[in-house]
């Protein structure tokens, strides 16, 4: 089985093994990621498209869009978002964030790699592309907002979705994101949460790694704020080249 050697969020190969689960820190950016290979991969696609084990929950559509809202008024404070600003919702699901931005006549599309979640939010009359994210997906400089909210837990390609990012971000163009929380959280005190990691975790952050993560694609934190339920980013793309080390 060949493994990728390079760390998911940095590209750097300078990968340390922390245990039999599969579990390897970055030394350079601190990410804590599993090791990568291609069964994996297409495993993690594979969840995410047909909707394995990852469902729609019509019992808390409402509940869940009020939630998702709450992190974008963060976001809305800082910026002063005018409604003729594009803003992209990436890893839309079924459409809780776009319902609630549609109704404040927000101009906002989201992408969905699942298919059934994206029939759900095409039957709700939400803008939204079924596929996943890639360089050519969208023009540059089209969005002045990205939304992801409790993706990149998931992602296995941290690194070119972070430059991606950049490239369709207006300048001075801004990124919200929430994660789980890799120290402290409550996933982490369940006794099942490392056989978890096989299924489809790819990412397990700290607030530094973050931080890291954010400075090595050029963008400057924002804001950075934390509970048991995970961590809040905004970060701001950045027009100059900044150094990192």
């Amino acid at each position: 089985m060949v493994y990728q050697n390079f760390c998911n969020g940095c590209k750097k190969k300078s990968l340390i093994k922390v245990n039999s689960n599969g579990l390897q820190i970055c030394k350079n950016c601190l990410l804590v990621s599993r090791k990568m290979d291609k069964e994996f991969i297409r495993s993690l696609k594979k969840t995410f498209s047909f909707n394995i084990e990852y469902s729609f929950s019509p019992s808390n559509y409402k509940a869940r869009s009020k939630k998702n809202f709450f992190f974008f008024e963060k976001l809305s404070k800082i910026t002063n978002i005018s409604r003729k600003d594009e803003i992209l919702d990436f890893g839309s699901g079924y459409g809780a964030l776009l319902e609630i931005l549609n109704r404040k006549k927000y101009k906002v599309i989201g992408i969905e790699p699942s298919n059934k979640n994206y029939k759900i939010s095409k039957k709700l009359n939400h803008k939204v592309l079924n596929k996943y994210l890639n360089s050519n997906t969208f023009k540059p400089n089209r969005f002045k907002i990205i939304v992801s909210l409790y993706v990149f837990t998931y992602i296995y390609n941290i690194s070119e979705i972070l430059s991606i990012f950049n490239k369709i971000l207006k300048n001075n163009g801004y990124v919200l994101i929430r994660v789980h929380r890799y120290k402290f959280s409550n996933s982490y005190r369940q006794h099942s949460h490392f056989e978890l990691i096989k299924k489809g975790v790819a990412n397990h952050f700290s607030n530094q790694s973050l931080k890291n993560l954010f400075t090595i694609h050029n963008f400057s934190i924002v804001l950075l704020e934390s509970n048991i339920d995970g961590t809040t980013i905004i970060a701001k793309k950045l027009n100059k080249k900044i150094n990192y080390k």
